[in-house]
């Protein structure tokens, strides 16, 4: 991969004032800016997808896997942070990988990144389309119903690359500012609905299979909701280019972010999660799956809610898709314009940043509508092919990379072993969790 200098300006960092044809001197390197940034990348996907997997079983198979998932998400970003620190801040993940896998297999590794996380933004594009269009219809500013007609998602994209091409710093700020009144809403939300838990469904009776059979079907999907590592190059780079040198003192400072992102992660989405759940019927969150909705959407059709919850629900849930599409963005953003640069050849700089951002939005924002226009099943889709992609990159990849770099003693580390085994087993899980409801079909659930 090429180094930081030879990016040039088309790289951002996190409040730094550049557009697409123009760059200016980097901020200071702010903790809290990224934290929130980082809490947006992943909030998303705990919003849409979560509660409507997690729903659709027993609710101890949540509280089992809620005790698992800090130490699982903390320690596994925190494998993929050293491994970025292996480039010095001057390279992204799949540089730095693809650095110590060999040469050949960076290709290989650039593609499969670039493939998995331009579906995952995809799948943020068609939550934008359904739910955007369900909340027009529902108040009544549309005869009906937008996300049925390629048009909204389009004008959703453009929008998007509009925004972009203004300035990526205006993007990260305003991807900042939306995680922090995220963060207030999801709380507030959380406990408004506390009056109407059902809290009957804890009593509801469970098999020791059908509770394995469960946690395994939720695993894929509830990793990949508190995954924010897509953002984490952008972060590093990010130090580095505010500090010449690797500042005194850097890796502190971004293990003490990757510490407190994962933190308030467990506590607001969990929590949202919970609260969603046991407000919304199984038969709900099924009809939710069905058509793509996310929690809050399906929250604000319910009866005996505040009318204010149908007012402001779909709209923070679509705030929260928005701050997890930009975040992804950015990752797909870094691995088009290495492939681009590596298939343009020659070119003056400013030709080059030009046609290149020109071709990426093009191109990645232009497979993402195509995507939306087919509307696929998102939690299928999540369960069976990207969930378990992107846990080869959060999971199984950094621990390799370690490996390679440091020698097989980085595998005595418990963090390091406890994280490669449950990696393999997110692989499989959602397989083995389909096979095994297969033949639970015709069983009593008891």
């Amino acid at each position: 991969m090429r180094q930081d200098a030879e990016r040039g300006s088309t790289d951002s960092s996190l409040g730094q004032g550049e557009g697409w044809n123009g760059a200016r001197t980097p901020p200071a390197f702010s903790e809290l800016a990224w934290v929130l940034a980082l809490f947006g990348t992943a909030i998303g996907a705990g919003i849409l997808y979560l509660p409507l997997q997690a729903g659709s079983g027993s609710l101890w198979a949540l509280i089992l896997l809620g005790v698992l998932i800090f130490p699982l998400v903390y320690l596994s970003h925190r494998s993929v942070l050293e491994m970025l620190l292996l480039g010095d801040g001057e390279q992204d993940y799949a540089g730095v990988a693809g650095r110590y896998l060999g040469r050949g297999l960076d290709w290989v590794l650039l593609l499969v990144f670039l493939i998995t996380f331009q579906a995952v933004l995809a799948s943020y594009a068609i939550g934008l389309n359904t739910n955007l269009g369900e909340y027009l219809h529902q108040q009544g500013w549309t005869a009906s119903n937008w996300a049925q007609q390629p048009y909204l998602s389009l004008a959703i994209l453009l929008g998007f690359a509009l925004l972009y091409w203004i300035g990526q710093g205006l993007l990260l700020r305003l991807m900042s500012l939306i995680s922090g009144l995220l963060i207030v809403a999801l709380l507030g939300l959380s406990v408004y609905l506390i009056p109407f838990w059902d809290l009957s469904r804890f009593a509801a009776p469970v098999s020791a299979l059908r509770l394995v059979d469960d946690m395994l079907l939720v695993l894929p999907i509830l990793t990949f909701s508190f995954i924010f590592f897509p953002a984490m190059s952008s972060m590093v780079m990010a130090l580095k280019r505010a500090h010449r040198d690797w500042p005194q003192g850097g890796e502190v400072r971004l293990k003490r972010v990757v510490l407190t992102t994962s933190a308030l992660l467990l506590l607001f989405v969990l929590f949202f999660v919970f609260s969603c759940i046991l407000a919304l019927t199984p038969a709900e969150l099924e009809a939710g799956s069905e058509a793509n909705l996310n929690g809050l959407t399906i929250l604000s059709h319910k009866e005996g809610l505040s009318p204010i919850l149908a007012q402001i629900g779909t709209p923070i849930g679509l705030c929260a898709l928005f701050t997890s599409f930009a975040g992804v963005f950015l990752a797909v953003r870094d691995s088009a314009q290495e492939v681009i640069h590596r298939l343009g050849g020659g070119g003056g700089p400013m030709v080059t940043r030009r046609w290149s951002e020109c071709l990426l939005l093009v191109l990645v924002l232009g497979l993402a509508w195509g995507m939306t226009i087919a509307n696929p099943s998102i939690i299928k889709a999540f369960g069976m092919l990207i969930a378990p992609l992107v846990g080869v990159f959060i999971f199984i990849l950094p621990v390799v990379v370690l490996v390679r770099a440091r020698g097989f003693g980085n595998l005595r580390k418990p963090s390091q072993l406890f994280v490669l085994l449950m990696g393999v087993l997110t692989l499989f899980a959602y397989d083995i969790g389909a096979w095994l409801q297969h033949g639970l079909s015709g069983l009593p659930a008891g």
